[in-house]
């Protein structure tokens, strides 16, 4: 299925997910504020467009409309099969925001993404659902929810069809009985519908569950948390999955402009064949140690920066899991004027399996974004990847470069 392959493309699942920091539920939907394609910033000014005060209650909503073409000089990310094309994009998103301040907030967004390919002579076409609300039931007790769906559909052909439903919900309970010590609660569940071909299906089911008790400081926070989750899928041939993890989860205030982050655990899981008989393997199962830690450096009013480096490492009772990947990524923001706004990111990640399918990754991107009003807004990126494998064919470079416009109200 080339939609999961082609990884410029906004989204996939969008999970709303937790901020240790601002202690809520927030939609994926948005990034930094403002939704996104290929690095893209669509400014919409979240909520900016449409407000009304109605007694204590506010009311924001904004809806917004992108056009994109984009030259992709390898589609299939393949060394051996390398296909050039041309891809136009048309983004159209909306959402709108019930809210009252320091005591809940209701969020309803959704977005369309169609892709149209030229030499592929293919379409794709992705939708998201998401509801998420956040509530303060006192001083000692806030709660939240999100739901939400996510729909994936190409279409190359009679015949060559594939399709991808996700639905998933959340939900958290954060309790502070003192101004220094708190328990946050969790639960997730997903279910994927993954239609590969008109006869062949990966449908899953997936729950987990968290706990962290923490503790707050002047400037930071300190956690620590278990999770336990469980994969189900419906057909042979795949390995359902069990997993506990453990981890320390941190955020450190060090001055005015600078932060820190960073989570330390330890991982196991378990992956059970739903047909040993027709694979090697049979029941497996991986520990090891996850890691990362993350800088943000807030430089000036204009320039931010962060840094972020993550470590895995582990072994498993087969010859087909991870041994050791490690992965650094930089990145800044810069806004020289109002209107404008220029984003920079690079990568490297090296990860040595046990199988022998080592490989080496680096990646680099480049994004613009200029506001002509305040309604509409021009657009590129530039963005780069290229993978060096053990394995013979696996090599690739790809580059992708998009132009756009867009429009919000």
């Amino acid at each position: 299925m080339k939609f999961l392959k082609r990884t410029f493309v906004a989204s996939s699942i969008l999970l709303s997910t937790f901020s240790f920091a601002e202690g809520r539920l927030r939609s994926d939907l948005y990034e930094d504020g403002a939704p996104e394609f290929n690095g893209i910033e669509i400014p919409t000014l979240k909520f900016n467009k449409l407000s009304e005060v109605i007694g204590d209650n506010r009311v924001d909503a904004d809806v917004y409309l992108g056009q994109y073409l984009i030259f992709d000089d390898n589609i299939y990310k393949s060394g051996s099969n390398k296909v050039s094309d041309e891809i136009h994009a048309t983004v159209v998103g909306a959402s709108i925001m019930f809210s009252e301040e320091d005591l809940y907030d209701v969020t309803l967004s959704t977005q369309f993404r169609n892709l149209d390919y030229h030499v592929a002579d293919s379409d794709e076409f992705f939708y998201d659902l998401d509801l998420t609300g956040n509530f303060k039931i006192n001083e000692m007790l806030k709660t939240g929810f999100s739901v939400g769906l996510n729909q994936a559909d190409e279409s190359e052909g009679p015949g060559e069809e594939a399709s991808s439903l996700t639905q998933y919900a959340s939900a958290y309970l954060d309790i502070t009985p003192t101004e220094q010590f708190g328990l946050y609660l969790s639960v997730k569940g997903t279910d994927l519908d993954n239609k590969v071909t008109a006869d062949k299906s990966d449908d899953y089911i997936s729950h987990e569950l968290s706990a962290m008790p923490y503790l707050k400081f002047e400037t930071g926070k300190i956690g620590l948390r278990y999770t336990y989750g469980q994969k189900n899928f419906d057909r042979d041939l795949q390995s359902d999955a069990l997993w506990n993890e453990y981890a320390i989860v941190f955020e450190k205030q060090l001055s005015e402009k600078i932060s820190l982050d960073g989570e330390f655990g330890y991982h196991m899981r378990t992956y059970k064949s739903k047909s040993s008989a027709s694979r090697a393997d049979g029941d497996n199962s991986w520990q090891g140690f996850v890691g990362a830690l993350g800088v943000n450096y807030d430089m000036t009013e204009k320039l931010s920066l962060n840094a972020r480096y993550a470590h895995t490492i582990g072994d498993g009772s087969t010859t087909s899991n991870y041994v050791r990947a490690d992965r650094i990524s930089l990145g800044a923001v810069y806004t020289p004027i109002t209107e404008l706004k220029l984003k920079a990111g690079t990568y490297m990640e090296k990860s040595m399996e046990s199988n022998g399918e080592d490989y080496d990754m680096y990646g680099a991107s480049l994004s613009a974004t200029y506001s002509l009003n305040e309604y509409f807004a021009l657009g590129a990126s530039y963005s780069l990847e290229k993978k060096d494998s053990a394995f013979v064919n696996d090599d690739y470079i790809n580059n992708v470069i998009t132009i756009g416009v867009s429009a919000s109200f």
